[in-house]
This record gives structure tokens, C-alpha cells and sequence, in this order.
């Protein structure tokens, strides 16, 4: 099983410090033992499961079952903009 950060996951990631960083890099890690250990998620994420790390949910899909992608990293604090 191959763990891949997509490009908008992974510039997320780099402007983390730790302990934040290394809490998501061992959140994201274990999902190489179990990669459908996150939530399911529907509509526009339908494929897509969700993991969280306190303060980030981590968006994840399993391809093949041979690579686990982490597409999104969405601080779970920040306020949504609004219309």
C-alpha cells in the first residue's frame, strides 16, 4: 500500500508545525494498516473518506486498494465563508 499527499493536501501540510504535523503524519500512517478506517463521505465526496486529527479532518480515497490518497486537510476550526 503506497500513501500519496495530493498537491492541495500537501501544501497544507507544509505550512503545519509540529506537534500538529508529526499528529497528522501518524494519523495518515495508520491508514496504511487499515485504509478504511475513515467515515464515509456522500454527494460531492462520494468515493472519499474522512479521518479526523483534532483540529484537521483528513480526506482521504483508497484507489485499487493498492494507494491510499490524501486529497484535502481542512482545519475544522477555521470559519466557512459565507454568501
Amino acid at each position: 500500500m503506497q500513501l500519496v499527499f495530493l498537491e492541495q493536501a500537501a501544501e497544507e501540510l507544509d505550512h503545519l508545525n509540529d506537534p500538529l504535523y508529526s499528529r497528522i503524519l501518524k494519523k495518515t500512517e495508520l491508514l496504511l494498516r487499515f485504509p478504511y478506517l475513515g467515515v464515509e463521505m456522500f454527494d460531492a465526496f462520494s468515493g472519499y473518506r474522512s479521518l479526523v486529527a483534532d483540529p484537521y479532518r483528513i480526506i482521504y480515497q483508497v484507489v485499487e486498494d493498492r494507494r491510499i490518497e490524501i486529497a484535502f486537510l481542512f482545519h475544522t476550526k477555521r470559519e466557512r465563508k459565507r454568501r
